[in-house]
């Protein structure tokens, strides 16, 4: 929670995986991977989110049981931004049990 309204969520992730053929250490295929997104929340049930997702990587292939690591990677970056809408306390299925209200004052 940054303030009143506003979230904002980061996620960072990597890996990375080597291996030995013949004695010798292959260079390693590694992946890294990041998401950054914030929202804002307003009229109770709708939020407006813009995030960034980023990921980049080099796979280690292998050709006839050898593995071989290309010389370049691969890279790719998304924008998204989206407009939510939750019916929290304006829904209601009696047949299914299901019935949410918002809680006296507001959650």
């Amino acid at each position: 929670m940054l303030a009143d309204r506003w979230v904002a969520t980061v996620m960072v992730s990597q890996f990375a995986q080597s291996e030995v053929a013949d004695s010798v250490r292959l260079s390693p295929a590694w992946q890294i991977h990041g998401t950054a997104q914030l929202s804002y929340f307003f009229e109770d049930s709708w939020s407006l989110s813009a995030g960034l997702d980023h990921t980049q990587y080099r796979p280690v292939t292998t050709i006839s049981g050898v593995a071989v690591t290309p010389n370049g990677y691969v890279r790719q970056t998304q924008i998204v931004i989206g407009l939510t809408y939750r019916p929290v306390g304006r829904f209601e299925a009696p047949g299914l049990g299901v019935s949410e209200r918002l809680a006296p004052g507001g959650i």
